[in-house]
């Protein structure tokens, strides 16, 4: 399995509208995604602004996969324009 870690940090007049659009792209990817098997959106309550992805996928090319399906192609664009930051981290499950 293939768990791609994300982390995201959106200013706060824009963080509702992100947070929606961020679980719209969730809900899709694993419903309409058969080598999604995960993709959960975590806030935390010590960082304002701050949301962390944690999404699993069968292999990486079921993630290739995600990364050409329209819903993400355009999530993530507009994404990229919208967030302050983003950065992103590939592991390789050991223990499943």
């Amino acid at each position: 399995m293939l768990a791609i870690c994300v982390d995201i940090e959106v200013a706060a007049d824009r963080f509702d509208e992100f947070l929606t659009r961020m679980k719209e792209q969730a809900r899709s990817s694993v419903e309409n995604e058969p080598g999604c098997k995960q993709f959960d959106v975590c806030l935390s309550e010590d960082l304002p602004g701050h949301i962390f992805l944690y999404e699993l996928y069968d292999d990486q090319s079921a993630f290739d996969d995600h990364m050409i399906a329209e819903h993400s192609v355009s999530f993530i664009g507009w994404a990229r324009e919208t967030a302050t930051k983003m950065e992103a981290r590939r592991y390789e499950t050991v223990i499943a």
